[in-house]
């Protein structure tokens, strides 16, 4: 997932949906490469310059998305919560509604990332 994202973020594209379920393999072998899917909500970003809409499954929403002032991080962020949900089996957040699981989000960002 990570040299997916690395691959589009060189040629300056940002995915904007990273989940579990955007990835797929290739076949059913064992070394079948993974293949990243549905790039609808993709788009070229330039240096310096940061995205204003919020886009993308709850779940998996980076901080900066919420505060309109998202770039290429925002894949890396949705990844760490996929990388989360593999090693913990749950969700590092959880409301019963889209907007719950947005201020779970954003009091994370809030009290800092070092807190974690």
């Amino acid at each position: 997932m990570l040299k997916v994202a690395a691959e589009c973020h060189l040629r300056g594209l940002v995915h904007r949906d990273m989940k579990p379920e955007n990835f797929l393999f290739k076949s059913t072998k064992e070394d079948s490469p993974l293949k990243a899917t549905d790039f609808g909500l993709s788009d070229f970003i330039k240096p310096g310059k940061k995205f204003r809409d919020i886009v993308g499954s709850a779940y998996y929403v980076a901080p900066e998305v919420l505060k309109r002032r998202s770039g290429p991080e925002s894949d890396v962020w949705s990844i760490g919560v996929i990388t989360y949900i593999l090693l913990c089996g749950r969700r590092p957040f959880w409301d019963k509604t889209e907007d719950g699981i947005f201020k779970e989000v954003n009091g994370l960002c809030c009290i800092g990332y070092a807190s974690m």
